[in-house]
C-alpha cells in the first residue's frame, strides 16, 4: 500500500500529548514562604488539584476536559474537540487571576500565589495545540448525512431496476435505493456495493415486492448471501479527493472493489476469495493515524437491514 502522511491533526495531538507529560514534572506555580519545600510540580497538581473545589476553584477541570478534546480528535470529531478544547483553555486560563491556592499539599490554606512557573505553562499550551489539533480537522458528516446519497453505481446499469431497502431508524434517509437484477419471482440480485444499509452486499439475492402505493419494489428479505463482504470508509484528514481515491485504489485487488457517493464516502466490496483481514489491517492502519474512519457493515438488527434505533437517536 502506498505510504500517506499523517493529517494535521495527529501531529497537534502529538505535542498536545507530549506537552501534557512534560508539565507533571516541571513546578506549576510558586507559592509564597514554605511552598518552597515541596514544589507542586504538575503531577502533584494533577493528582490533588480537584481539592480545590473545596474553596471555589475549579481549575483542576480543565484537565479531563482536555482528555475529553484528545478523545474526540481521535474519533474524527471536530466540533466535540473545539468544544471541550475551548472550555478546557478558558478554564485554565482562569489560573492567571488566581492570588490564592486553596490547599496546598504542605498542609497550608489559602496560600499567596507569587507566580506562575513553566509547568503551567506548558500545560496551556498542551491545551492550546490540542485546540489547534481539533480546528485543523475536516469535519466528519454526521453518519446520517455521510450515507444520504444513494451510492451511485459504476456497474452498468442497462437492464437493471432500482429496488429499496427500508431503513425507518433512520430519519433523515428513509431508504436507500439500488441497483439489481430482476430474476422473477420476486427475487433480486443486488449490483451496488450499499452506503447505507446493514446485512446486504454487493451480488446478495433478496426477495422484494411492491408495497401498496409504491412503484418501486421493497427488500423484505436476505434469500441467499453470496460470500461478499462490505467496508465502508470516510476520510477525515485534509487530502484531496484524488490522494484519497489513489489510497482507495492502492487496496484494490481482482477481488476488491469500490464506490464513492456525493458525500465522499467509500464503500470496498470485497469479493469470496479476497483477503478480507488484509484490507481491515490496513485501513485500521489509516484509522490509527487519523486519515480515515471504517465502518463494518454486518447486520446490526436481527431480521432487520437498518441500524439499531440507540444509534440513530444518537446521529
Amino acid at each position: 500500500m502506498n505510504s500517506k502522511p499523517v493529517s494535521n491533526a495527529s501531529v497537534w495531538l502529538f505535542l498536545s500529548c507530549t506537552l501534557f507529560l512534560a508539565c507533571l514534572f516541571f513546578e506549576t506555580v510558586i507559592l509564597d514562604s514554605h511552598a518552597y519545600q515541596n514544589p507542586h510540580r504538575g503531577i502533584i497538581m494533577l493528582l490533588f488539584g480537584i481539592l480545590g473545589i473545596l474553596g471555589g476553584q475549579f481549575h483542576w477541570f480543565a484537565n479531563p476536559l482536555l482528555f475529553s478534546t484528545w478523545i474526540a480528535i481521535n474519533g474524527g470529531r471536530k466540533y466535540s474537540g473545539i468544544l471541550c478544547g475551548g472550555l478546557s483553555l478558558c478554564i485554565a486560563l482562569t489560573v492567571i487571576g488566581c492570588t490564592k491556592m486553596v490547599f496546598d499539599i504542605n498542609g497550608a490554606q489559602d496560600t499567596k500565589i507569587v507566580g506562575l512557573a513553566v509547568g503551567y505553562w506548558l500545560w496551556v499550551l498542551s491545551i492550546a495545540f490540542a485546540m489547534i489539533g481539533a480546528i485543523s480537522m475536516k469535519a466528519v458528516p454526521r453518519r446520517s448525512d455521510v450515507l444520504a446519497g444513494t451510492g451511485a453505481s459504476t456497474i452498468e446499469r442497462n437492464g437493471f431496476v432500482k429496488i429499496l431497502v427500508n431503513l425507518p431508524n433512520r430519519s433523515k434517509i428513509g431508504a436507500e435505493s439500488m441497483w439489481a437484477k430482476d430474476l422473477g419471482a420476486g427475487n433480486y440480485q443486488i449490483k451496488n456495493i450499499p452506503f447505507c444499509a446493514y446485512g446486504l452486499n454487493l451480488e446478495d439475492i433478496v426477495f422484494a415486492k411492491t408495497l401498496p402505493g409504491g412503484t418501486t419494489p421493497v427488500i423484505q428479505n436476505l434469500v441467499e448471501a453470496n460470500g461478499h463482504k462490505t467496508l465502508r470508509v470516510l476520510f477525515i484528514d485534509d487530502g484531496t479527493k484524488a490522494e484519497h481515491i489513489e489510497t482507495i485504489k492502492s487496496l484494490k485487488t481482482s477481488h476488491i472493489k469500490f464506490e464513492r457517493n456525493d458525500s465522499g464516502q467509500y464503500a470496498l466490496d470485497v469479493a469470496p476469495g479476497g483477503d478480507f483481514n488484509g484490507l481491515l489491517n490496513s485501513l485500521e492502519e489509516l484509522e490509527l493515524k487519523l486519515i480515515l474512519k471504517i465502518e463494518m457493515c454486518g447486520a446490526r438488527i436481527e431480521g432487520s437491514f437498518d441500524d439499531s434505533l440507540a444509534v440513530s437517536l444518537l446521529q
